[in-house]
């Protein structure tokens, strides 16, 4: 495996980690009803770190799509987090 791939594997594994670390927003016991959960914020920018990774090692421009197309889960799944927490914030 070449020195590319790997960063940009590291980038993907980054990425996952920073919406796990976004995840744990959803934990009552981190944060309470009217807190403003820190790390959603800290979890973005991480994945913010790991999709930068990924876009500037891949090889190519169509491997720069599947790339960014394989991380489109991950985004996924930071708007679902975020849409929990809206809810969560504002509920009566």
């Amino acid at each position: 495996m070449e020195r590319r791939d790997k960063l940009r594997a590291l980038g993907f594994q980054i990425a996952v980690f920073g919406l796990l670390v976004a995840c744990v927003s959803l934990a009552p016991q981190f944060f309470g009803k009217d807190d403003f959960p820190w790390t959603l914020l800290v979890g973005s920018f991480i994945y913010l770190h790991g999709a930068f990774m990924v876009l500037v090692f891949s090889r190519s421009k169509s491997d720069v799509k599947k790339n960014l197309g394989a991380l489109r889960f991950v985004r996924l799944g930071f708007v679902v987090v975020f849409a929990l927490l809206v809810w969560k914030l504002f509920a009566p």
